[in-house]
């Protein structure tokens, strides 16, 4: 949640938000369930947020207290909630303002939900999914609120699955009619190659298909950043291509065609396949990142 500051309003405007998150309710074929029939348990407990007990708890004591309050200060760097544990709040606040040893201000403040797995999971899921929408469709004119499922990431990437099929058969064709259109010389037919490019095409789609069909026979899922691999292939391919018939046109026709053909892949063969040795590393090292959509757009060629 964004734009919080901790005054008494916007903290009551966020416990508001988060008790009807916890009492939403899904029907379903047993009965119905909220969110605090699908928590993740610890000691027969929810798990919660502590910064959001901790300022429950401290809003419920100024409803009793004679004079007015107008902001809440958290203790900082951490808080003790009621059984004695401690919890650092700097998880949980975002640009904070720290003051005396107490946040007086913070501009963002993380609230997350636990569910239940095992036989639970595709009714959390369920409930995941309704709650979304339903906050979705409405507004708070307090605070700003910005939400993610455990999902968020494969939904994103199934739009833009659904935006970018349209285009994709069209923009292949147009790449392969380019270049066969680049490599073609209307003087010399010795020299022109138009369809190069088009057995490159070829065999990059031989390759993806090769291995989606190999990967998905050794059980890895089906990741929607697939869909750029043939972009990459393509782009790879045509590359060595054009750099292929340049070092072609540059030789000398006189000597036989075979000394021709071999002096040509001693000139490409080695840059190819250091260029091609980098992009491997470079996936490899990518694929190892910390953030999921770079993690999983570079497994993908990887």
């Amino acid at each position: 949640m964004t734009g919080i500051c901790l005054r008494y309003e916007q903290i009551q405007s966020v416990l508001d938000i988060n008790e009807q998150i916890m009492s939403f309710p899904i029907l379903h074929q047993d009965g119905v369930s909220s969110f605090r029939d699908l928590c993740a348990e610890w000691n027969t407990s929810c798990v919660l947020n502590p910064l959001l007990l901790y300022l429950n708890n401290t809003v419920h004591s100024s409803t009793h207290s004679s004079e007015p309050q107008y902001a809440i200060s958290v203790p900082y760097p951490k808080i003790i909630d009621e059984s004695g544990t401690e919890h650092f709040i700097d998880y949980y606040v975002g640009d904070a303002l720290v003051v005396n040893g107490s946040v007086s201000d913070a501009r963002f403040l993380l609230v997350e939900y636990f569910l239940r797995g095992g036989p639970d999971e595709e009714l959390s899921r369920t409930w995941e999914r309704a709650i979304v929408e339903h906050l979705s469709n409405r507004e708070f004119p307090l605070v700003e609120v910005a939400f993610s499922a455990s999902d968020s990431l494969d939904q994103a990437q199934e739009e833009l699955l659904s935006s970018a099929v349209a285009n994709f058969i069209g923009m292949v064709v147009l790449m392969t009619v380019l270049a066969m259109f680049t490599c073609m010389m209307l003087r010399d037919n010795v020299m022109s190659k138009p369809w190069l490019p088009l057995v490159a095409v070829v065999t990059v789609a031989m390759a993806v298909v090769s291995a989606m069909g190999l990967l998905s026979f050794c059980g890895l899922p089906f990741n929607q950043a697939a869909l750029l691999m043939p972009f990459l292939l393509l782009w790879t391919g045509l590359h060595h291509v054009f750099f292929m018939i340049s070092t072609w046109r540059c030789n000398n026709f006189s000597s036989d065609i075979k000394e021709t053909i071999q002096e040509t892949l001693e000139v490409t063969g080695t840059s190819i396949t250091i260029a091609t040795l980098t992009e491997i590393v470079i996936f490899f090292i990518c694929a190892t990142s910390s953030v999921p959509v770079i993690r999983a757009f570079c497994r993908t060629p990887v």
